[in-house]
């Protein structure tokens, strides 16, 4: 008998053994419960496998040795043995026949548990190469697990004594990964071998290839360790008929073969990234800036406490990751970059180097430290990252990025000024946007009263409710002499440092010309001051006092569908959340300037007026009053060409300010004043300032050392420094800095909460005005009873108000059961696609089962 016969007699046998399929069932049912309930898949939201994979090795390993329980031991007894030797079967071809035949039917427990692939393909968008990833990831498992029990199945002399044997050896391969084992197991083994284990714990290996970041060090561990059990099985197969020479020996090669193999491979450089976006790869962004890092190169050093055996092992792991990382950074760089690793553990000069590079001392939860920073230096010149985030693996490029451009050849460090009377020194006002634009450019503030502005390589204008009229002659020649500028307009500023910026945009008629807003509309684009823009079909949910969570349409949440996505500063974004900003009408645009829609809203959107917050104090209340058309309106533009002056001439009041000035940049005299451009400006104007701050883009995280890290929760600072970016010509850093971030999210899940919510919307519009028209009445109410100047009318208004506390609480309690509603609507809908994933293998297998047995019925009846 051939191998091939073998292996359909081997691969008949499974299929036709009903606990095969009863395993199967039980097993993939598991898998699913456990990713839907265990694993958190609504709340992770994110439309990948990474639910299902972790607690997908637990199943595939019970599932592998419990269907290998009967089928494998029973050759491995000597009477079997003997008798399956008496017959034409090679008993080394057995194995590996016994082998192939698992494998087939761990490729068919796969494509049953590929119910959950089309899941997540069905809700949102994954990305199909990750998925890829995770399918290898389990399909290498499952080899493993296999190749595990043909070899126990050899040595053990019941089918008990196997499972033991597999499960031990799982627990060595796989659990060693985890910090708490590792511990456990160094107070009976030593210290080193325990660290061999972890650092080859294949767990790890299945969450690299599982996360789309394969290393041929992980592809090295899976297929060595299947070829040496395997190669062990044969080795052994005949030891009930034959006896093996050597055998113990022979073992003792294959396993330091083995360990030989992995040691000279585990720090290898080479990838595989399985990832649409090559998140983990060297992109050609990151080479073009290290092409332009001038001869004399620079120097980057890992200041890694590698010999601290109290670092975390996901942090080793991480470690691992970032120097083979700048390993290959250095190869690609042709010899502008020369990469180091320092451990400061080892030598009190690498210490003393890591604090002078400003790497930081991180404190550990045992009350150790460790150093984990990188230092980029050129002569004097230091360049730091003090401490690396694993929660920042995905932007690591960038940050690396950011701090090479800084040594880019002829690189003249870019100036920007900005234009505002907000109090952007203040540490809480500062926005995070801003604190990375301090670290890459020189900024300068530009005095409201100041009629010029010198060539900046941008000016960015926080409109605030008044603009001095030299600003605005100055903004004007800025851009007709081929200024780059970015506006920030807002008619209803809610994050403003003082109350005066709560005042809309000064804006008295057509013919009125004393703003920013009036400058953009001489060139052919409208702002109204006083219209708030919501959108019921893209309204962000937020928690308001006195409603709870709710869906508030004037926070509107952009999606990829109203993104222009044709111009490179959306590149990689998915979410941009714009709270009560404004819009802009498109009218005659200037024929010398080129008009380009950047951000729209969807076709449902509709306004409401901002002075309905003076008069009305609800938030919901306000929103629920949303009027107008129907229709799609710009919120982010951009005009580039040749600006045209809107000034005939220099106004006498600025005249009068140069005349007063002692000097302009070095020269006494008043400058020209310029009606057309010889040269091309760009203007972007964004109808909001709110989004910039922490509040709409990022959320406080502590790090190890106790510094707060900024974690987004928006694409809003990349979508904001991205267009600082495009407008400065910064072009490379624009496709780094959101590379890592394309979070791929359940929008189906997220499309059935919105159209829930505007179905009801109605309902909730009825009854948070009910509630703040019993409000208001139980207010004056209470005001009219101190007021009483008898009993009869205390007693009387004391009636009313508890009529109108009922009421009022009534129409709460309404609220509240309108709420869980919705959440009972989504709950409902995730617990159908729980049990369709569920139920599919059982089903399928039961038609298998049924189609099966009437084949054999009637077979048995045409006989």
């Amino acid at each position: 008998m051939n191998l091939l016969n073998l292996t359909l007699f081997e691969l008949k046998k499974l299929l036709v053994s009903k606990s095969t399929w009863i395993l199967m069932a039980i097993f993939i049912c598991l898998a699913n419960i456990s990713a839907f309930f265990l694993g958190g898949f609504l709340l992770l939201n994110q439309a990948s496998l990474h639910a299902f994979l972790k607690f997908a090795p637990i199943s595939i390993a019970m599932f592998a040795f419990l269907v290998s329980f009967n089928s494998n031991t029973k050759e491995s007894k000597k009477a079997n043995a003997i008798k399956l030797a008496s017959l034409p079967v090679d008993l080394r071809q057995l194995v590996i026949a016994k082998f192939a035949a698992n494998s087939t039917l761990g490729a068919l427990f796969i494509l049953l548990s590929s119910s959950f692939i089309y899941t997540i393909f069905y809700l949102g968008s994954p990305d199909i190469l990750l998925a890829l990833s995770g399918i290898l990831a389990c399909a290498l498992f499952f080899k493993l697990c296999f190749a595990i029990t043909s070899f126990t199945s050899i040595f053990a002399r019941s089918s008990f004594e196997s499972l033991g044997y597999s499960i031990l050896i799982m627990f060595i391969l796989c659990l060693t990964g985890f910090g708490a084992v590792s511990t456990m197991l160094e107070i009976i083994l030593p210290t080193s071998f325990v660290s061999g284990l972890t650092k080859y714990s294949i767990l790890n290996s299945f969450n690299s290839i599982a996360s789309g970041y394969v290393g041929l060090n992980d592809l090295v561990l899976y297929i060595s360790l299947i070829a040496m059990f395997l190669t062990a099985s044969i080795l052994y197969a005949n030891k009930n008929i034959y006896s093996i020479n050597f055998g113990k020996a022979k073992l003792a090669v294959l396993a330091c073969s083995t360990l030989f193999v992995n040691a000279m491979c585990f720090d290898s450089t080479v990838k595989f990234d399985f990832t649409s976006d090559k998140i983990y790869s060297i992109s050609e962004n990151l080479i073009n800036i290290t092409k332009k890092i001038d001869k004399k190169g620079v120097k980057v050093t890992f200041y890694y406490s590698e010999s601290n055996p109290n670092i975390p092992l996901p942090f080793k792991r991480f470690a691992t990751y970032i120097d083979k990382y700048l390993s290959q950074l250095e190869k690609s760089s042709k010899g502008k970059i020369k990469y180091i690793k320092k451990d400061p553990e080892l030598s009190e000069n690498y210490e003393i180097q890591a604090l002078r590079d400003r790497v930081a001392e991180i404190p550990l939860a045992n009350g150790d430290s460790m150093y984990a920073g990188i230092a980029i230096r050129k002569g004097s010149s230091v360049q730091s990252m003090p401490y690396i985030s694993v929660k920042r693996k995905n932007f690591f490029e960038y940050d690396i990025a950011s701090l090479l451009v800084k040594y880019m050849e002829n690189n003249k460090s870019k100036r920007i000024g900005i234009l505002t009377d907000l109090d952007l020194g203040n540490e809480n006002q500062t926005p995070a946007f801003l604190r990375e634009l301090l670290g890459r450019y020189e900024i300068d503030l530009i005095p409201m009263t100041y009629p010029v502005f010198p060539m900046y390589d941008l000016v960015i204008a926080f409109v605030t409710p008044f603009t001095e009229p030299e600003s605005l002659y100055a903004a004007d020649q800025y851009l007709v002499n081929g200024g780059k500028m970015l506006v920030f307009l807002d008619p209803f500023f809610r994050t403003a440092p003082e109350d005066d910026f709560l005042m809309p945009d000064r804006k008295t008629d057509d013919s009125a010309f004393d703003h920013l807003a009036d400058l953009i509309r001489f060139y052919g684009v409208d702002y109204d001051y006083n219209a708030i823009l919501g959108d019921k079909g893209r309204a962000m949910s937020t928690n308001i006092p006195g409603i709870g969570v709710t869906n508030y349409p004037l926070w509107v949440l952009y999606s990829e569908a109203e993104m222009n996505k044709e111009n490179p500063i959306f590149s990689n974004l998915n979410n941009i959340i714009i709270p009560e900003g404004g819009f802009f009408t498109p009218k005659e645009i200037l024929p010398t300037l080129e008009y380009t829609p950047l951000l729209s809203s969807s076709k449902t959107s509709q306004t409401v007026s901002r002075a309905l917050f003076s008069t009305i104090g609800d938030p919901k209340a306000v929103a629920s009053r949303l009027r107008g058309d129907k229709m799609e309106r710009p919120v982010a533009f951009m005009l580039d060409g040749r600006f045209v002056s809107s000034f005939d001439k220099m106004p006498p009041r600025v005249t009068e300010w140069f005349k007063g000035a002692e000097s302009l940049q070095g020269a006494a005299k008043i400058p020209e004043h310029k009606s057309v451009s010889d040269k091309p400006g760009a203007l972007i104007a964004i109808a909001d300032m709110d989004f910039i701050s922490d509040q709409f883009s990022t959320y406080g995280e502590k790090n190890m050392d106790g510094s707060i890290n900024k974690k987004t929760i928006s694409d809003n600072q990349f979508f904001l420094t991205n267009t600082i970016d495009y407008l400065i010509g910064d072009y490379d850093l624009i496709a780094l800095r959101s590379k890592g971030d394309s979070l791929r999210t359940l929008t189906k899940i997220e499309g059935l909460i919105v159209d829930d919510i505007a179905k009801k919307d109605f309902q909730e519009n009825a009854l948070v005005r009910s509630i703040e028209l019993v409000s208001n009445q139980y207010e004056s109410l209470v005001k009219r009873q101190k007021l009483a100047k008898t009993a009869e009318q205390y007693a009387e208004i004391n009636q009313i108000l508890l009529e109108k506390q009922k009421e009022l609480v009534i129409s709460k309690r309404e609220l509240k059961i309108y709420k869980r509603s919705i959440k009972t609507t989504i709950e409902d809908y995730m617990r159908k696609v729980a049990l369709i994933n569920v139920l599919f293998a059982p089903i399928v297998l039961l038609v298998i089962g049924g189609i099966y047995f009437i084949r054999r019925r009637l077979h048995k009846i045409f006989k």
